[in-house]
């Protein structure tokens, strides 16, 4: 009998040893948890000692100009740092990295990637920031681990039409650049969860950006927007929608479905009104519309639960709507630069505010339920038209920074001593005439501006108590001497005392006992 030995092609023979040779690799690798636990060799010398153990490699600002092809010779490589250099070119045998997983090459001069880059199948993320690409090629489409692509700062003038093909992408970044249009093919990206694209000059957005339904985080900020799809309120699982600093002059009313939402920011735009609908927004904790053409907000603003930052300053508020349900969540408030006359009086409803500013408005009086905000720890009053404070003041003991700077209060409440926390008070351009009893209980100031008003004396334990003082403005007031104990002054680094009464005698006597000050007259 005749025994007939088959041998397999030799297509056959290729097939099964790269099929071994990838399972091999994938037995060698480490896991992400055991690759985080090595540490970075920072110098090839160091690398060459043991090739095999080196599985991360960063060659940061060492300012290599060609790539050193020492790099090859290790085995087991998964990431490797090669940004802030001057490389121009990659050798066409990068692909013997094929452990490669993470590969930096930001802040380099490369305007070209080697043809063979789609062999470095368990690449996932890719970093090629600040350098000269005009283009992306096509070989990006065959990288299948590949999972972020971070093109910010380069040269690209268009949406590179190999990202449609990049199905597999969950975040992509082209800050940065002179984009001015993308196309409607951006909905293939149907696994996108990040996608920026701020700073570049994009003038609309294509209604198919609604079918990125599972985009968490959008970024468009910086960029020439006039208005947006109404589609975007399709993006179900947006978390995070950033449009700052556009030219929009309305916003969708879909705008308001997006339930899932957290930031907004709209500030440095051309916005005249809000859409209804906003207490839909039940996740929402952060909103920002500083700096666009707003005259009055919608009421359901006001009704937010989770809401903790909401930021209004530089509009044309004329009023702030009431509110009539409690804002647990709400920390920072800011409403300067408006045209406020008056403040609600319900702000026993913001029981956990910190920060309140409205400076430059036109307010004549402060709430009393103000007062009852015992967590506020900075309150922003100046350029209004205060002339006196609610006599309850001192009760915010929390306070620690207070400006009031251009107002007209002539008299301080007697309680305000009880602000014993204050390390920054700032009183200057009033028209105060005196200080309270016991002003110098507040001896955990650092500044304090007392500067132009219509004080002729201060009290006599005035500077005894304050020794923490770092700052004093007492400049424009009409004081003819200074009480005892400024020579105790020890932290002092700045007095202003202009533009009063002294005599060169006392000037003298202040400036030699306060070597360490700068003292200016």
């Amino acid at each position: 009998m005749k025994i007939v030995c088959y041998r397999p092609p030799f297509v056959v023979l290729l097939a099964l040893g790269c099929f071994f040779g990838k399972l091999l690799s994938a037995q060698t690798m480490l896991s992400e948890q055991e690759l985080h636990q090595q540490k970075y060799v920072n110098s090839l010398a160091e690398a060459l000692q043991a090739p095999e153990k080196v599985y991360r490699l960063r060659l940061v600002g060492q300012e290599l100009k060609t790539f050193p092809r020492e790099i090859l010779l290790l085995p087991n490589l998964q990431e490797l740092d090669l940004s802030n250099n001057a490389l121009r070119t990659l050798p066409d045998d990068f692909y013997k990295l094929h452990k490669l997983e993470y590969l930096n090459l930001s802040f380099n001069s490369l305007r070209y990637l080697p043809k063979v880059l789609d062999s470095l199948e368990h690449l996932r993320e890719l970093e090629l920031n600040n350098n000269i690409f005009d283009s992306l090629p096509a070989q990006l489409a065959q990288l299948p681990a590949l999972k972020s692509l971070s093109v910010n700062a380069n040269r690209l003038r268009h949406f590179p039409p190999v990202l449609a093909k990049m199905e597999h992408l969950v975040a992509l970044s082209l800050a940065d650049n002179q984009i001015s249009e993308i196309p409607e093919t951006l909905n293939q990206l149907r696994h996108l969860e990040r996608l920026q694209l701020s700073g570049n000059k994009l003038m609309t957005l294509p209604h198919t950006i609604g079918g990125l339904s599972r985009l968490q985080s959008l970024d468009l900020s910086r960029n020439l927007l006039r208005a947006l799809p109404g589609d975007i309120g399709t993006l179900q699982q947006l978390r995070s929608l950033y449009l700052q600093n556009n030219r929009l002059q309305q916003l969708p009313e879909s705008i308001v479905n997006l339930r899932l939402l957290e930031g907004l920011y709209l500030s440095e735009n051309h916005l005249p009104r809000l859409p209804e609908g906003w207490a839909q927004l039940q996740e929402l904790q952060i909103l920002d519309l500083a700096h666009n053409q707003l005259t009055a907000l919608p009421a359901g603003l006001m009704r937010t639960p989770k809401l903790q930052k909401l930021s209004l300053n530089h509009n044309k508020i004329s009023q702030l709507p009431a509110w009539t349900e409690a804002w647990p969540q709400m920390r920072f408030l800011d409403i300067g630069y408006n045209q406020l006359s008056q403040l609600p009086d319900c702000w026993k409803l913001c029981p956990n505010l910190q920060q309140l500013s409205a400076p430059e408005n036109a307010l004549s009086t402060l709430p009393p339920s103000l007062t009852e905000v015992s967590t506020l720890q900075y309150l922003v009053l100046y350029n209004n038209q205060l002339t006196a404070l609610p006599e309850n003041l001192g009760q915010l003991q929390q306070l620690l920074y207070l400006s009031l700077t251009n107002n007209q209060i002539t008299e301080l409440p007697k309680r305000f001593i009880q602000l014993e926390n204050l390390n920054y008070l700032e009183l200057s351009y009033n028209q105060l005439a005196a200080l309270p009893k016991n002003f110098s209980r507040l001896n955990k100031l650092q500044t304090l501006g007392l500067g132009h008003n219509r004080l002729n004396q201060l009290p006599s334990d005035f500077f005894k108590k304050m020794t923490g003082l770092q700052q004093l403005f007492l400049d424009g007031n009409q004081l003819s001497q200074l009480p005892d104990g400024y020579q105790g002054l020890s932290a002092l680094r700045e007095l202003y005392i202009g533009q009063n009464n002294l005599s060169e005698r006392d000037k003298n006597r202040l400036t030699q006992a306060l070597p360490q000050t700068m003292v200016v007259f």
